[in-house]
């Protein structure tokens, strides 16, 4: 019988084959499973912040408000406030609708044919920058040291200012004449610049000296210079921003709430088609005294408050 004998290499691939069988069949997870895909990202942006212009339009408003009524010049210490405003809003697009806030007033000034309001906007645009460069000079909050500063600035001008070439030597003796000849003139005219009331009457006619040492003595830019006749009086159309108040008023009852633009926007027989300006609105309705300090409203009738829930200003029917 004949003897039957193994190939040891045919036993050696079976066993590896079960090998390999018992490997795939112990793990078909392994041969089934899918790799899971990762979400995809979301790319919705974040909704952009609101730009609130509020506080620079107020500011930019109230400067113009205190301009000089017959050039549109605005003094330094009241530019300071719109410039501090705009530097403080956040980011270059909140700047550019600033910018664009005061070009759009210049041209609805020039529209309603005030070039003085126009000048105003116009400066108050020219002058935002958002820093980096020589900051304006801070009025101190302390109305004594105020005082004395703009005292001692008039004084040393006075004494540094000294006759060139040319000067006639009596030329003394007309500087006292002079500030004699205007000095009632000058007091007089620094009352209507002062007064709040409604019948003040129209910018009185007035010499060069008086107009600049008036603007000096509260405050604002002045040349100090001239010929000695020009009284550079203001010969367009004036309007009564009180009365205007209190027509807007007129038909509504008492306690109600107009804000500063609800004023603005009502057609008055003193503006017509002319609508003011928001800024001489809330001057009037807000008045400051020299000092800084809160005035008193002296229109009739009414009564400035915030009222509307969103810190507009405005006023009441009283």
């Amino acid at each position: 019988m004949a003897r039957r004998t193994s190939n040891p290499s045919t036993t050696k691939n079976t066993e590896n084959t079960e090998v390999q069988e018992d490997t795939v069949s112990t793990t078909p997870e392994a041969v089934a499973e899918t790799p899971t895909e990762a979400p995809e990202a979301t790319t919705e942006k974040a909704p952009e912040k609101p730009i609130d212009l509020t506080a620079f339009k107020e500011a930019a408003q109230a400067a113009v408000a205190g301009a000089d009524q017959s050039t549109g010049e605005i003094a330094p210490a009241l530019v300071e406030p719109v410039v501090k405003e705009y530097r403080s809003l956040d980011g270059l697009k909140a700047k550019n609708a600033a910018k664009s806030f005061l070009n759009d007033e210049m041209k609805a000034q020039m529209k309603a044919s005030s070039i003085v309001g126009a000048r105003s906007y116009l400066q108050l645009a020219e002058s935002m920058t958002a820093g980096g460069g020589k900051a304006a000079e801070k009025v101190p909050a302390d109305p004594t040291e105020a005082f004395v500063q703009a005292e001692a600035t008039l004084r040393l001008a006075a004494d540094l200012h000294q006759p060139g070439e040319g000067v006639a030597e009596d030329h003394e003796e007309k500087v006292l004449a002079a500030v004699e000849a205007n000095r009632e003139a000058a007091a007089s005219y620094l009352a209507w610049v002062q007064s709040e009331a409604e019948d003040k009457g129209d910018e009185p006619e007035i010499t060069a000296i008086v107009k600049n040492a008036v603007k000096l003595a509260v405050g604002k830019a002045a040349k100090a210079g001239g010929r000695s006749n020009a009284g550079g009086t203001f010969t367009g159309e004036r309007r009564d921003i009180g009365k205007h108040i209190v027509e807007a008023f007129a038909d509504k009852a008492s306690g109600d709430f107009m804000t500063i633009a609800e004023i603005r926007n009502f057609k008055s027989s003193e503006y017509g088609d002319n609508l003011p300006s928001a800024g001489a609105i809330s001057a009037r309705l807000f008045p400051k005294n020299a000092d800084g300090t809160p005035g008193k409203c002296t229109v009739e009738g009414v009564e400035p408050t915030q009222k509307d829930g969103k810190g507009n200003k405005g006023a009441v029917k009283a």
